[in-house]
């Protein structure tokens, strides 16, 4: 779902019940939950931020999955531009030796021809 609030600003919903397969091929049952808000400041600069949680159930244990997300783009012109972000993680799980949480900042430069 998503809701257009201004003109320059739009913001998403997400939920989902699905199946799944985990990566031993395991049968997975997952919940999804997500909101998103993206939002233009002006022609060059727009800036987002996201949150999410997850709730996957393996056969052997379950896993509670948190992500929180910030960004900013600059548009150079139609073809280049620059991005800066930080996205926080923390997945908490049954098993203790599945548990993390990870801080992820990151730089891009796109160039589209």
């Amino acid at each position: 779902l998503t809701l257009a609030a201004t003109a320059k600003t739009a913001i998403r919903f997400n939920v989902s019940n699905d199946f799944g397969v985990s990566a031993l091929g395991e049968s997975t049952d997952s919940f999804l939950f997500s909101t998103s808000i993206n939002s233009r400041v002006d022609d060059q600069w727009s800036w987002q931020a996201g949150l999410a949680f997850r709730a996957v159930d393996y056969p052997t244990r379950s896993d509670d999955y948190f992500e929180g997300n910030v960004g900013v783009r600059y548009t150079y012109r139609s073809f280049v531009n620059f991005a800066a972000g930080y996205t926080h993680r923390k997945n908490d799980s049954s098993l203790t030796t599945n548990d993390f949480s990870n801080n992820v900042f990151s730089l891009t430069a796109n160039l589209r021809y």
